[in-house]
């Protein structure tokens, strides 16, 4: 299953917490995408972008601001735009602003005209030339408007046919609102998380367990991707009490998973308790062995330098 954000292999020692996170995720700049999601809202932009490459897929949380772009096999060009809105009212106010900015380009436009459909206010156009040559490209403009937030998704082809149409009908069709699931608000989670933004980040993870717990619809990869980086966030973030409820959850729904227990046993190292973290460390120890999964090494981990000289924990460490 391919995930919003780079979630890579890693060992980290932030704030002295030692991590290894499985490899679950492909990078931003992926194949495709059908489900784009906003942060702090309750729903996603549904549109059909699965054989597409993209090439650009920007967000700026504090912007409140998503941008993708891409093209696929059949000359498509596509990018979508959630900004906040510039002005009060609905698509077709959104449409007369992004349309005025468009007179300022010297491009010369033809064959405009717009309409609406449904709830979106759409406009279309042709470039005939660019810098002298003929390219003849069709131009697709979708707005729509949602909880104070524009959209703008932009079609275009470069030698325009007729039969081109299609093409265009099929991504404007696949244009709808839905709402966020485990999957989305674990996304936004993560991209929190590459930017080192753990509350924010714990708060989306949560949101994405509270809908797991209702019905489980994530893999397995990715449920233990969003434990580990929920507890994590946790305890970045100062919660280190929530952090150990969130792994011994983990450890109940999913017992053979061995960075459960090495977590918690790091949690508990942080806080100066050698008898905590020897507890969890020995049950690491002991899944990872069944399960032939390799830990993080121990005596690197600097999540242990509190306990580490302890009698209790260097049994535990020092056994093989």
């Amino acid at each position: 299953m391919k995930l919003y954000p780079p979630i890579k292999r890693m060992s980290s020692t932030l704030l002295s917490i030692a991590v290894l996170v499985i490899a679950v995720a492909t990078p931003v700049f992926a194949d495709g995408v059908d489900r784009l999601f906003h942060f702090d809202n309750d729903w996603v932009l549904k549109i059909n972008l699965k054989d597409f490459k993209l090439q650009k897929n920007d967000y700026s949380y504090e912007k409140s601001f998503r941008n993708v772009y891409g093209f696929n096999a059949d000359g498509l060009i596509v990018s979508v735009f959630i900004e906040p809105a510039a002005a009060e009212g609905d698509s077709k106010v959104a449409r007369q602003y992004y349309t005025d900015r468009l007179k300022q380009s010297p491009v010369l436009r033809t064959a405009e005209k717009s309409s609406e459909k449904g709830p979106a206010a759409m406009y279309e156009y042709f470039v005939a030339k660019f810098q002298d040559q003929e390219i003849n490209q069709k131009h697709v403009n979708m707005y729509l408007v949602r909880d104070n937030l524009w959209i703008d998704i932009h079609i275009s082809k470069v030698r325009y046919k007729e039969e081109d149409k299609a093409l265009f009908d099929a991504i404007i069709n696949s244009v709808s609102f839905a709402p966020k699931n485990a999957y989305d608000y674990f996304g936004a989670g993560s991209y929190m998380y590459q930017d080192k933004k753990y509350a924010e980040a714990a708060r989306y993870y949560t949101a994405a367990l509270d809908n797991e717990a209702r019905k489980r619809t994530l893999e397995d990869e990715v449920w233990f991707a969003l434990i580990d980086h929920l507890g994590i966030s946790l305890v970045l973030s100062g919660d280190a009490a929530k952090a150990k409820e969130v792994f011994l959850f983990g450890i109940k729904k999913s017992p053979e998973y061995p960075l459960f227990y090495y977590n918690l046993a790091c949690t508990f190292a942080e806080e100066g308790d050698a008898a905590g973290a020897a507890k969890y460390l020995k049950q690491a120890k002991a899944v990872a062995k069944k399960k032939k999964f390799k830990l993080p090494d121990i005596k690197k981990d600097n999540s242990f330098d509190k306990v580490r000289d302890t009698k209790e924990f260097r049994q535990v460490a020092d056994q093989d």
